[in-house]
């Protein structure tokens, strides 16, 4: 009975705190004026509708807004320095991402100018979100799956071996 009480103990230890079915995850990259921001889950679908908030050093709201059906939104460049990213997918998913806009270029400002004369420049898109991409983010984990099998088979071959010298 002792045994059956240990073992029950230590399988509650052993239990996580917290079990969600997916995690959520957040990138971001400039798109010449603007910061566009992804929000999607770890099995690579989109948080659309997910709420997203961009607080400065001081905590204070700088832009907020809501992803669209791709997860995706984004805002006016802030002034240069340091930002955090926070979204909210609901039902418990939520992720933050520190947006790093120091060494970026300050918005370029708004020209008026007549236009016949003119000519819109390409928007050049570059990826500045620190860490891996979503493609790095969101592939099946075949390392971790292979290790978790091998701990799982070892971990019952050792009960089988320890139960059949027990027996004789």
């Amino acid at each position: 009975m002792s045994r059956i009480l240990i073992a029950s103990f230590i399988a509650f230890l052993l239990t996580p705190v917290v079990a969600l079915g997916h995690g959520l995850l957040v990138n971001w990259k400039l798109a010449g004026p603007k910061v566009e921001v992804q929000v999607f889950y770890d099995d690579n679908s989109d948080a659309a509708k997910a709420k997203v908030q961009v607080l400065n050093a001081k905590e204070e709201v700088v832009a907020s807004g809501v992803t669209d059906d791709k997860g995706k939104w984004s805002f006016a460049m802030p002034a240069p320095g340091m930002y955090v990213v926070h979204a909210d997918a609901g039902a418990g998913h939520r992720a933050k991402k520190q947006l790093d806009l120091s060494g970026a270029p300050p918005a370029p400002p708004k020209e008026k100018a007549a236009p016949e004369t003119k000519v819109p420049a390409p928007q050049s898109s570059s990826t500045v979100s620190d860490g891996a991409s979503r493609e790095e983010l969101t592939r099946t984990p075949w390392l971790k799956i292979v290790i978790g099998l091998t701990v799982i088979g070892a971990c019952s071959g050792a009960f089988v071996i320890a139960m059949k010298v027990r027996k004789r």
